[in-house]
């Protein structure tokens, strides 16, 4: 018999389990030995996941399954909004309505493999310009599934689903491939279904960039080497772009709502109703996970020979609730977040969240455990539980070293391209001035009178012509 991952060469699998990926997994409550681990080699997110996270293919495992954990419990969210919580064995034995549901541009199943232990694999269908990605899931995960195209009118699919999930497609479109696949993929949705999808807002634009009047801002640059960055790069755009862009579909039943940062806590998710059915009072009532998020900034051995570990975590709404240390699986120190961090109520553009920063102390005996994982596990304030960090304390350290390095770096190049801008809006007044200086000589009676005299020796053959 033909091993479901045939012919796929791996980056990871639980054959050689990861302690650090394993312990993060358990800490989310994703444990389920029925889980499927496995990453092909070929997983664009597990290679960017790595080059963001310094090269370490351990920490890169920790963010490729974090953020496909995050998305499916926001997937899920929305779709329990809409149709009810996930059908159980007893609803599947009465022959209940289940949502059938697209995950499109779903890669190489980072987030599929999360949502079928959730609901049947037989309701969920899988899309992507990657044929290979589309076929290892068909074998690995049990879904349907069919390939994209580069072009929506190219895209052939004719089934129409309750709810079509589009996430980390329209942040990489430029202006006319949004919209256009944006109503080609409202189209596959079925009357009464649902379409979710994530962008770039324009709260998260680089440094120096702004909105252009026509709401959107593209860039040709992206993760994929696959694809051509001119038509696949990356886009910010704000909500009165995309409330048009809605509106352009000409539906007039039409809903929507924007969940500021709702996916990752970087980009902002669009639940929309194409044919609405349903008051505004109901759809402001849709709660999305309140996912924690933070970081360990830092830690220190003691006199003592303890362990000081310090960060921050909170959500937009405030600290988190608690955080949690986690070592060789055994839960050994938790901590309230509660003091004053600047830098984070600025990053979240929340003073609630200012107080979120927490300290705490694994034991002397905990702490001397080398090559154990630490894991640190935040709660929110409804009961939402995120991982912090996840690898060894020796790996830790070698991490934190490498971050301070590229944040002193990225703090240099912040202020090159501030000193640059400086450079620029210098040359820019210079310019003005000289204009300025130019139109009022132009306009003086001696520049006049230079005209005139030149004029006359041009007619009079004593002067090239103009």
């Amino acid at each position: 018999m033909e091993r479901p991952d045939a012919g796929e060469p791996l980056a990871y699998d639980r054959d050689v389990p990861d302690p650090a990926a394993e312990a993060l997994l358990a800490a989310l409550g994703w444990d389920d030995p029925a889980l499927d681990r496995a990453i092909p080699a070929g997983d664009e997110m597990l290679s960017w996941a790595e080059d963001h996270r310094l090269g370490s293919r351990q920490q890169a495992l920790v963010t490729y399954f974090t953020g496909g954990a995050m998305a499916a419990r926001a997937v899920e969210a929305a779709l329990a909004w809409r149709f009810g919580p996930p059908p159980g064995p007893e609803s599947a034995a009465r022959g209940a309505a289940r949502p059938r549901v697209l995950d499109f541009a779903s890669g190489w199943g980072r987030v599929t493999r999360f949502l079928v232990r959730r609901r049947p694999a037989a309701d969920l269908t899988v899309s992507d310009i990657d044929a290979d990605a589309v076929a290892f899931q068909r074998r690995r995960f049990g879904v349907g599934g069919f390939p994209s195209a580069e072009r929506p009118e190219d895209l052939a699919c004719d089934e129409r689903f309750d709810a079509v999930v589009a996430l980390s497609l329209f942040s990489h479109l430029p202006e006319a491939g949004f919209r256009a696949w944006l109503g080609r993929l409202a189209g596959l949705v079925a009357p009464g279904g649902l379409l979710l999808l994530s962008v770039h807002g324009d709260s998260e634009l680089p440094p120096g960039r702004s909105l252009p009047p026509s709401g959107i801002h593209f860039e040709p640059i992206s993760e994929t080497g696959r694809l051509d960055k001119a038509s696949y790069g990356s886009s910010w755009v704000g909500e009165r772009f995309v409330g048009e862009a809605l509106a352009g579909l000409g539906r007039p039943r039409l809903a929507w709502r924007r969940f500021p940062r709702g996916l990752w806590h970087l980009q902002d998710l669009y639940l929309v109703l194409p044919d609405g059915e349903t008051d505004a009072a109901r759809l402001s009532a849709c709660a999305l996970p309140d996912e924690p998020r933070g970081s360990l900034d830092g830690w220190a051995r003691t006199p003592a020979g303890e362990v000081e570990l310090h960060g921050w975590a909170a959500t937009a709404a405030g600290p988190a609730r608690r955080v949690e240390a986690w070592v060789g699986g055994r839960r050994v120190a938790e901590t309230a977040p509660g003091l004053r961090r600047d830098d984070v109520a600025a990053l979240l553009g929340s003073e609630a969240a200012g107080s979120g920063g927490w300290r705490l102390l694994l034991p002397r005996g905990e702490a001397a455990r080398s090559g154990e994982t630490l894991v640190l596990v935040a709660e929110s304030a409804d009961g939402t539980r995120g991982v912090l960090h996840a690898a060894t304390l020796e790996a830790a350290a070698t991490h934190l070293r490498a971050r301070q390095a590229q944040a002193a770096a990225e703090a240099a190049l912040r202020e090159e391209i501030a000193a640059r801008d400086r450079r620029v809006a210098a040359l820019g007044w210079e310019a003005e001035t000289l204009r300025r200086r130019i139109a009022a000589m132009e306009a003086s009676r001696f520049w006049k009178l230079r005209d005139a005299w030149w004029a006359v020796r041009r007619r009079l053959g004593l002067a090239p012509p103009e």
